[in-house]
């Protein structure tokens, strides 16, 4: 028996509150890296808030990066 679950790919949502950009940035470059290698990926970052004064990158700056 075939449960609906079964079908595809799932999703997974997580709310964080990042306090070190610098750091979240890292942590991303190589868990993609450590996903992909599983069959898994990071989907897309939602920005909810953002203090003016903390400095946010605009986006993931992992190109060409890698955590070995």
């Amino acid at each position: 028996m075939r449960m609906a679950a079964d079908a595809g790919p799932h999703t997974t949502l997580f709310g964080l509150e990042v306090t070190d950009d610098a750091g979240y940035t890292q942590y991303r470059c190589a868990m993609e890296q450590i996903l992909a290698r599983h069959g898994g990926a990071l989907g897309c970052d939602f920005v909810v808030a953002r203090n003016p004064d903390a400095g946010f990158p605009s986006a993931p700056a992992c190109a060409g990066q890698t955590s070995e």
